[in-house]
């Protein structure tokens, strides 16, 4: 991951050896702060929505439709954003499932987790994915999966101990 050298106020060289790199001489210190991505899991007629992956990384592999939050957007209009973009496909939301932590396996991204629902639009692949479909629980054996965090939601979603609406 990238980070500053030098103070982007004063130009000073920044001290870098510290927890936070800090310039000596105007007292700025860089913050490396995680990104916030938005993830829907949309469930209609017992299957679950899924985008196949056209941008790295997991190109080809199936995910949650899912996108980072715009600077000053609302997270669940994020989510309505993102899922018409990738699906074709109208949602609403219905609750937030999980503020799942930033790790190193995603990116450092804080993902912000969704329930939401089909209300309107057409279903097919848009913005940067491939496909998009709705898979059972049982065609997700043959689905490459891309993300844990992905994982983990449709294995409580199998093992029914993801409530979705109705």
């Amino acid at each position: 991951m990238s980070t500053y050298r030098y103070c982007p106020y004063c130009g000073t060289a920044l001290i870098t050896d510290l927890r936070r790199p800090a310039c000596p001489e105007c007292g700025f210190t860089y913050f490396r702060d995680p990104k916030v991505a938005v993830v829907a899991f949309v469930e209609q007629d017992a299957r679950v929505l899924l985008v196949e992956r056209g941008v790295a990384p997991f190109v080809g592999r199936w995910a949650l439709p899912a996108g980072f939050l715009d600077y000053g957007e609302d997270p669940e209009a994020a989510v309505l954003r993102e899922v018409y973009e990738e699906t074709g496909l109208r949602v609403a939301v219905e609750r937030l499932v999980e503020a799942a932590a930033p790790t190193e396996e995603n990116g450092w991204v804080l993902l912000l987790i969704y329930i939401a629902r089909v209300t309107g639009g057409q279903l097919r692949a848009g913005d940067d994915a491939l496909d998009a479909a709705f898979y059972s629980a049982a065609d997700l054996t043959r689905v490459p999966i891309a993300f844990e965090s992905t994982k983990k939601l449709l294995a409580l979603w199998q093992a029914g101990k993801l409530a979705t609406p109705l």
